[in-house]
């Protein structure tokens, strides 16, 4: 059982990395003397390290650092058929990953087929890893309750109300934590990049958002915060699977460009479309202009609520590079007041690639997080 003073170290190295005794005594409030001695406690129980020194910093004593093999943490990011599980260690390194599916004949997943193929899953990778998982993390596409043990909705996956942490930590034996998968991503972002005040917005199948607010994942009162996917952006529009008319998700997500563009006879993925936009194809050009406008004026109204130190947009390059992007960012100019993320004397609004494997891993910075903070954040 670490003493609160270790407890504190630890999150101190895991918020902002490497770290000298200096930094370490003006993060906590310690004198230099009993940051030497919490330091040569964590060393001994295998959690810390020293690190390289900087670059031209001779004669300087050598930062104090995280040990990555003191943990390890298992992701899991969900979709209709099939689930990403990566292996993480103490400071966010992925050391492997592999993709299940749900079996052929299954509609997607159940909560017992997806328990089942996760507990297959993970011995395999933990081959060479003589470490026990010290947590899982679940990226979930819809709601989850506050508390992180609930998948409240999800019209992917056709879920209501499953337990899905409870039964997950069941059949593994270790503590489980859910989270929506934009914030899961937003969180695994900001771990990764250490940035402590941005919004994270994900077009893909579904649109997705999650809010990091000086390092704290923005929540929400029942958990739903940055659910711009369902904001009204077309009264009385095409139907969303939410149930509702209109949603930003019937009109900037792929599946909503690709639905367009196939009553359309084009291709739908977002490259062919961007081609036969620069071919001079005009139903493709008004197809990506109204998805883009959907996307900024919905972002711009995030802003001028949320004010955020910086927006991420993640989506395909081809999307980001060509008419859709474009429209993106004219109609967040054009309609945010100046001094705010994206105008001219604000933060910039920029787009960024997602991997395949950011959800499963931002699955795992949950975990970590809980393990290093607790319920505290």
């Amino acid at each position: 059982m670490l003493t609160t003073t270790q407890t504190q170290m630890l999150r101190l190295l895991g918020r902002s990395g490497p770290m000298s005794r200096t930094m370490l005594a003006e993060g906590s409030g310690l004198s230099k003397p009993a940051i030497t001695v919490v330091m040569r406690e964590l060393v001994g129980l295998g959690f810390v390290e020293e690190a390289a020194r900087p670059p031209g910093s001779k004669g300087a004593s050598r930062p104090m650092a995280l040990r990555g093999d003191a943990a390890c943490f298992v992701g899991v990011s969900l979709a209709e058929r099939d689930a990403m599980v990566v292996l993480s260690d103490l400071v966010g390194r992925t050391l492997g990953q592999l993709t299940v599916s749900a079996a052929a004949r299954s509609g997607g997943w159940t909560p017992e087929t997806l328990v089942e193929a996760i507990a297959a899953a993970i011995p395999d990778l933990l081959a060479g890893h003589a470490i026990r998982p010290s947590g899982v993390g679940v990226a979930v596409p819809g709601f989850v309750d506050l508390a992180g043990k609930r998948c409240r909705q999800s019209t992917r996956l056709g879920w209501v109300d499953v337990p899905l942490a409870a039964l997950l930590q069941e059949r593994l034996g270790v503590p489980v934590r859910l989270e929506n998968d934009a914030h899961a991503l937003a969180r695994g972002m900001q771990m990764s990049s250490r940035m402590l005040n941005f919004s994270l917005v994900s077009v893909d199948q579904g649109i997705g958002c999650g809010h990091i607010v000086d390092g704290r994942l923005l929540r929400g009162r029942h958990g739903g915060a940055g659910e711009i996917a369902h904001v009204t952006l077309r009264p009385g529009g095409l139907p969303c699977r939410c149930g509702k008319r209109g949603c930003l998700d019937t009109l900037s997500s792929l599946r909503a460009l690709a639905d367009v563009a196939r009553v359309s006879r084009m291709a739908g993925n977002p490259a062919a479309l961007q081609r036969q936009a620069d071919a001079g194809f005009g139903a493709a050009v008004r197809l990506l202009q109204d998805g883009g406008l959907a996307l900024g004026l919905a972002i711009a109204q995030m802003i001028q609520c949320l004010d955020p130190g910086k927006v991420l947009i993640g989506v395909d390059p081809a999307l980001a590079t060509g008419v859709y992007g474009a429209t993106v960012c004219r109609a967040i100019a054009a309609n945010v007041l100046d001094g705010f993320a994206g105008s001219a004397t604000g933060e910039p609004v920029g787009f960024v690639t997602i991997a395949p494997s950011a959800w499963a891993e931002g699955a795992a910075g949950v975990a970590l997080h809980r393990y290093l903070w607790g319920a505290d954040e």
